[in-house]
């Protein structure tokens, strides 16, 4: 479920609060929350290396097939595990619903149903109007001699700028159009499935290896994104970057394990999932925002460089965050960052982020 910014006066994991210029008060220290459970995955499987069949299953889907035949015999589990496998190497093929196993001695006959608002004799069209968005948000990338971190952020904003959260969708309890790359890129309407599996395609297109991971929140079902870049992988959320009417936030952009940790776990039945080590190409961390220690002069410098609507702040660990609570909301001195008598405030305690509304 998208992150939604609500202002609000309560000590909870997404706070805001506006400040006036008091007296020193005493607030409501974070709370320790413990992070999620690390989930290894056992016996990973690469579907391309593992099973001869995999890439003519792919293929056949690719050309809008609802019936495959593969001939050999193949069990219903590692049938399961390309389904799994498919929504990373294929993250266009959208129509997918339910299918039919029908087993045989030497073969083994899929039938696919589709997703709710697709029909057989449209598909070839939406297959079509999906290359042809894909086409127009690349064409605006930076050009192919970019360096590559540029054009994966570009493409991160792009699709941001392009589709916003189906809350309907979500609480629809179907599976339609919302949950695919079709609703992110073409409709413009998807929950985090949508967004994981378009900006997989964006990848895709652009030569990135990349793939769509899933796993669970306090809220729930969650799907976000690796990719690979200069031989190391990061975890990239555009669901959760996208935060309506403001531009792009950058706070889920090429986190690492331990980032993740604090705000989810991944699914056990996840074919492959990466390390995430380095932090070294993390936006905040490229961008001067992620802080060590609590420094007033380094904040107040940081901020007043920030350009746009808001600038978020991260702190490194709970007790730097906790002394930068301490300072910038206990003593005020978030005044003399923001350079104003009154700001706006939020505050994400399992992220240790503080955001300063600059409007």
């Amino acid at each position: 479920m998208k992150k939604v910014l609500a202002v609000m006066c309560a000590a909870v994991m997404l706070s805001g609060c506006s400040v006036p210029f008091v007296p020193e008060t005493e607030i409501e220290m974070p709370q320790k929350y413990e992070l999620y459970r690390e989930n290894e995955v056992e016996d990973p499987i690469d579907c391309r290396e593992e099973f001869a069949w995999y890439e003519k299953f792919c293929d056949d889907l690719l050309q809008l097939n609802s019936t495959v035949v593969i001939d050999e015999f193949v069990k219903k589990s590692d049938i399961r595990a390309a389904f799994v496998q498919l929504k990373d190497d294929c993250p266009e093929i959208f129509w997918l619903d339910s299918y039919y196993y029908y087993p045989k001695s030497d073969s083994v006959e899929l039938q696919f149903g589709f997703i709710d608002g697709i029909d057989e004799d449209n598909l070839p069209e939406m297959f079509a109007e999906l290359e042809d968005a894909a086409d127009e948000i690349i064409a605006s990338l930076p050009g192919d001699d970019a360096d590559v971190y540029d054009r994966i952020l570009a493409a991160h904003d792009a699709l941001i700028d392009r589709c916003e959260y189906d809350y309907a969708g979500m609480e629809s309890g179907g599976n339609g159009k919302f949950a695919t790359s079709y609703g992110a890129l073409v409709e413009g309407k998807a929950i985090c499935s949508g967004y994981a599996e378009g900006f997989g395609y964006l990848m895709k297109r652009m030569g990135v290896e990349a793939g769509v991971c899933r796993g669970y929140m306090a809220e729930g079902f969650h799907a976000w994104n690796y990719v690979m870049l200069n031989g190391d992988y990061y975890w990239i959320d555009t669901t959760w970057d996208d935060e309506s009417s403001r531009a792009p936030s950058r706070e889920y952009f090429m986190f690492n394990d331990d980032i993740m940790l604090r705000t989810r776990s991944i699914s056990s039945e996840q074919n492959y999932v990466p390390k995430c080590i380095p932090l070294d190409n993390y936006y905040l961390v490229r961008d001067g925002a992620y802080f060590t220690e609590y420094d007033l002069e380094a904040v107040k410098d940081y901020v007043s460089g920030c350009s746009g609507d808001y600038c978020e702040i991260m702190f490194e660990d709970y007790d730097t965050y906790c002394d930068a609570i301490e300072h910038l909301l206990g003593k005020h001195e978030i005044l003399k960052v923001a350079d104003t008598k009154n700001v706006t405030y939020y505050r994400d305690d399992r992220m240790f982020v503080i955001q300063i509304d600059l409007r």
